[in-house]
């Protein structure tokens, strides 16, 4: 909130950047988008989806797709792309390798 107060006192545009899984908790932001960048096959256009989660008025039904046609911004979404995807993956692979449970499960077969 005093994030949003500096900025409408100095007439400044404010972007704050937060994860996908927070999208479901409140903010006081007038204004809240879900961006998923959409990758195409060779020779097709890539897609960024907008979907408007709060905004002034009425909702909005359906959320916009918005073709990427700056080659600069493609780069940008695909590597941030991929890095997500090698988060995900570590994080899941960390979660399937966890080295105390099986501490765990060894140590209780010990002692029965």
């Amino acid at each position: 909130r005093r994030l949003q107060t500096l900025a409408q006192t100095h007439g400044r545009l404010l972007f704050v950047c937060r994860p996908q899984a927070a999208s479901h908790q409140p903010s006081p932001a007038p204004l809240r988008l879900l961006l998923d960048w959409q990758p195409a096959g060779p020779g097709a256009t890539p897609w960024l989806q907008v979907q408007v989660l709060k905004r002034r008025g009425p909702p909005v039904a359906a959320p916009l797709a918005l073709a990427v046609h700056s080659v600069a911004l493609r780069r940008l979404l695909a590597a941030s792309h991929a890095r997500s995807h090698r988060m995900r993956a570590a994080a899941l692979s960390s979660v399937l390798i966890a080295p105390e449970a099986s501490d765990a499960v060894d140590r209780a077969q010990s002692l029965a």
